[in-house]
């Protein structure tokens, strides 16, 4: 889980956002259709939340796993520097 979570911070939700950036400037040229536009932020949006949602898998496993063992797990806190998709 651990993996996908970088995945989606190192690779996934970067590449969104250039999407989204690159319709946005290509729509305000007249390159791109504001559907396209539209589709790469609702795109990036369902990223986002898949991200949250994996996220908070692996905290809760995480906070599972401790109690089970009774103690805190070293590197906890490896992916879940900031909540927030592509921040580090």
């Amino acid at each position: 889980m651990h993996h996908h979570i970088e995945l989606y911070r190192e690779q996934l939700l970067p590449r969104a956002r250039q999407t989204v950036s690159s319709y946005q400037a290509d729509y305000e040229t007249d390159k791109a259709t504001l559907i396209q536009v539209l589709t790469s932020e609702n795109n990036l949006r369902e990223l986002e939340t898949m991200y949250n949602q994996d996220l908070t898998d692996y905290r809760v496993a995480i906070a599972e796993l401790e109690s089970l063992v009774g103690t805190h797990l070293n590197g906890r806190d490896q992916s879940s520097h900031s909540s927030k998709p592509g921040k580090k």
